[in-house]
């Protein structure tokens, strides 16, 4: 279990800033996401967070100092899920997932059978079996996006990183992942970290929410003190109403009242 500590996280590219002395701190075992228009620097942060880009201020993992530590350290430490992954072409599924036991692994060293257990295991709980012996480059952007899910599961980093993990999916496999990735949340004591477009489905599984805007942290708290309509509509410039229900919250976009103009015959 360890917290996750971010402190005046900044970031520019080409002379821009995309990142404005973010802070953040993380409970270990929790499920924040992070909320925000396009471009407002989300992506931005997990990135910082997994060692990808370059950053000022300090990112810490428990007693792991980010901007310190090697690639392996940071590999057993945190588990990363783009939204675009690169999928080599040539590699099966189970090959792909595989690479997710890397960090556990020596230089020239194969896997041994605990490695091959956790990945059938994860193929397993993703429903991937029947793909297991596919092409990744064949695959379709659902299939492909729960395969790199199983990738970072297989990493079994004690923080998972996970950018809109549910963008390529139909309804059903976006109830399927985020229950599976809340169901080891609750079993193994992971830290989750998601961003997501979806307010809905970010209401129904996050305890805590940080809304960015424009690099800058302008709302945080709990789904009351954030998923709410005047702030959704000052940062997104969505007119939406709220409504709380026995699972979650649930985001509904309004349309606009026109009155209807009588066509001339």
């Amino acid at each position: 279990m360890r917290p996750v500590s971010i402190s005046r996280l900044s970031i520019s590219y080409d002379g821009a800033t995309v990142v404005d002395s973010f802070d953040l701190e993380v409970i270990p075992g929790s499920w924040v996401t992070l909320l925000g228009p396009n471009g407002a620097g989300k992506t931005t942060v997990l990135r910082a967070i997994a060692g990808l880009v370059p950053f000022e201020g300090e990112v810490r993992i428990g007693s792991l100092d980010v901007g310190e530590a090697t690639r392996k350290q940071i590999a057993r430490t945190v588990a990363y899920v783009p939204q675009r992954p690169l999928l080599p072409v040539g590699t099966s599924v189970t090959d792909y997932v595989l690479m997710g036991r890397n960090p556990y692994i020596g230089y020239f060293a194969t896997e041994k059978a605990s490695d091959l257990r956790v990945v059938g295991g994860v193929i397993e709980r993703l429903d991937l079996m029947d793909l297991r012996r596919r092409d990744v480059a064949s695959l379709s952007g659902g299939e492909a996006q729960r395969v790199v899910l199983a990738r970072a599961l297989a990493q079994e980093a004690p923080l998972l990183l996970l950018d809109e993990p549910t963008s390529e999916l139909d309804v059903g496999h976006q109830q399927q992942v985020l229950e599976l990735i809340d169901q080891l949340r609750l079993a193994t004591g992971v830290t989750v970290l998601s961003t997501m477009h979806d307010l809905t489905l970010a209401g129904q599984y996050s305890q805590e929410f940080v809304l960015i805007d424009r690099g800058l942290a302008v709302a945080r708290g709990a789904a009351e003190e954030v998923l709410r309509a005047d702030l959704i509509e000052l940062h997104y410039g969505a007119s939406v109403e709220v409504v709380a229900n026995g699972s979650g919250f649930v985001v509904i976009p309004r349309r606009p009242i026109h009155e209807e103009v009588p066509v001339e015959r």
